[in-house]
């Protein structure tokens, strides 16, 4: 541990000269291990409530290496617990489904919805235990999971978090398409740090969006909680949507890419959303799910029926430019370590990740 302390500080250091982090940060096993267990002790955000649409309705999710069940009860209560059986570590559901109760394939144990033990087979209910529970609340219509089920949640009762969002009406969302999902040998954080400035559109994006963000005027806002990206569009009042939230003469930038540290990342527009949802399956293997979400209204609208889908072709292809460049930086992998370079200007809103994870990653690491 003492060699990582050391690279966090120097890491540290030269952020505050305005550097990038160093390359082992995304590729030494002992660090991925530390952001892991840090990871474990924060929110993350799995679902929406708009995925849950009948009592006693519950999905599996895969959050580091964890296989976690989210539930809904009746009484519109959501509840968060392991899909392995503490008997003998059997997955007791996978998928979607919908029922009062769990029943393990192995040795029939019966849990119910909210994970609490029904019984077990020739066994006295005392000598059992449930499923294992996790933290689990409700914030501006996403559904957070705490894998160690103490986590603070001041980080949702902050009046600056809660009034970036106001106008964006998050609690009503619901899927406008399909979500598209990405997956290879790339680091998260590489999408976080690509979620924070515009600096990669001159190259990434030269042939899609560059002609239509104007990345120069680019403004960012941080707090400890917090990390706003806005990016102005040449047409300031453009929209995709004929009927957007709210005024657009009203906002700084078209678009603005909101991080909740440290991983619910949501590009606001004024008429539709994108949600970007990181599964971390290995230190140099993740999975990106990019949901479009949007007000019921526009789903209502038949003659959105057209426009959907070439909004989510559009997304799919823009997101698949960020991919290759992040593919591209996993590929380098094998190769030596080398001090990383200058942030540009356009950078600001990764320069203040970094210096986020640097905090925390050192408190981390102080508590290990």
């Amino acid at each position: 541990m003492g060699k990582i302390m050391d690279w966090l500080k120097t890491a540290k250091q030269r952020l505050k000269s305005g550097y990038a982090l160093d390359r082992r940060f995304y590729f030494d096993t002992n660090v991925f291990e530390l952001e892991t267990a840090y990871l474990e002790k924060h929110w993350v955000a799995l679902a929406r409530v708009s995925d849950f649409e009948t009592a006693y309705s519950y999905k599996t999710y895969n959050i580091l290496n964890h296989k976690v069940i989210i539930a809904l009860d009746k009484a519109n209560q959501f509840y968060s617990y392991s899909a392995i059986c503490p008997h003998r570590g059997a997955v007791i559901a996978d998928g979607v489904g919908v029922g009062k109760h769990h029943r393990c394939p192995y040795h029939a144990w019966k849990f119910s919805i909210d994970g609490s033990l029904i019984g077990a087979p020739f066994m006295e209910k005392k000598d059992c235990q449930g499923l294992h529970r996790y933290g689990c609340l409700v914030w501006q219509g996403w559904i957070f999971v705490n894998l160690s089920g103490d986590a603070d949640i001041e980080m949702f009762n902050t009046d600056s978090v809660n009034a970036e969002l106001q106008d964006y009406r998050l609690s009503e969302l619901v899927p406008l398409a399909d979500k598209i999902t990405f997956e290879g040998a790339f680091n998260w954080k590489s999408v976080i740090d690509n979620f924070g400035e515009s600096y990669h559109v001159i190259g990434t994006h030269k042939d899609s969006i560059y002609d239509s963000i104007d990345f120069k005027r680019s403004h960012w806002r941080a707090t400890e909680q917090f990390n706003a990206s806005n990016y102005p569009s040449f047409d300031a009042e453009r929209t995709f949507f004929p009927q957007p939230r709210f005024n657009l003469k009203n906002t700084a930038a078209n678009t603005c890419n909101f991080q909740l540290y440290p991983m619910l990342l949501i590009g606001l527009t004024p008429d539709f959303d994108i949600w970007i949802e990181l599964e971390i399956v290995e230190r140099l293997y993740t999975r990106a799910h990019y949901h479009i979400l949007g007000l019921p209204e526009i789903i209502a609208d038949e003659a959105m029926s057209v426009r959907l889908p070439q909004l989510r072709s559009s997304i799919e292809h823009i997101a698949g430019e960020d991919i290759g460049a992040y593919l591209n930086v996993g590929s380098s992998a094998m190769s030596k370590p080398y001090p990383s370079g200058r942030l540009s200007q356009f950078e600001q809103g990764t320069q203040s990740w970094f210096q986020w994870y640097l905090n925390n990653m050192l408190k981390g690491a102080v508590d290990v």
